[in-house]
This record gives structure tokens, sequence and C-alpha cells, in this order.
């Protein structure tokens, strides 16, 4: 989750400290089943010439999964907010 856009947002210091503590733990245990895979992945089996490219392209889908992360769990709360 990019926490620094909710400050730039204007969003409320609480909010954006309730907000880290929800979800940063499970940000962070994806994030250790990602990265040392793509390590491993990246430094045993993808060529010298294509590294760069492969952590680019692990990176790209990190950041399309934490975008539509963030994007269900806003729509998940407009769902159900009930209309005043």
């Amino acid at each position: 989750m990019s926490f620094a856009t909710l400050v730039l947002e204007g969003r409320p210091v609480d909010a954006v400290l309730a907000k880290i503590v929800r979800d940063y733990p499970g940000v962070q245990l994806y994030g250790w089943r990602l990265w040392p895979l793509a390590a491993l992945i990246n430094y045993r089996f993808v060529p010298l010439q294509f590294r760069v490219l492969f952590i680019n392209f692990v990176a790209l889908m990190w950041t399309i999964f934490m975008l539509l992360r963030a994007k269900r769990q806003q729509a998940l709360l407009v769902v159900i907010k009930p209309t005043a």
C-alpha cells in the first residue's frame, strides 16, 4: 500500500496510522513471500543479461498486485459503508 499517498491526499494522521497498523503486516508478509523467491530464481536461473529485466518484471507484477488489492479494499469499503 502506498501510505505516502494518503498523507499527500490530506487524510488525517490518525486515519493514516490506523491504515498502516491494519494493512502493513499483511503487505510485509506478501513481500517476504515474493522477493526472496524472486531473488532466488533471478540469481540461480536467469542469465546475467536478463536479470534486471526479470526483477523489473517482478516489480511490475508486485505493483499491479498492490494496486488491485488497494482498489479491492476501497471498493469493499464503499459497498459496506451505509448510505445516509
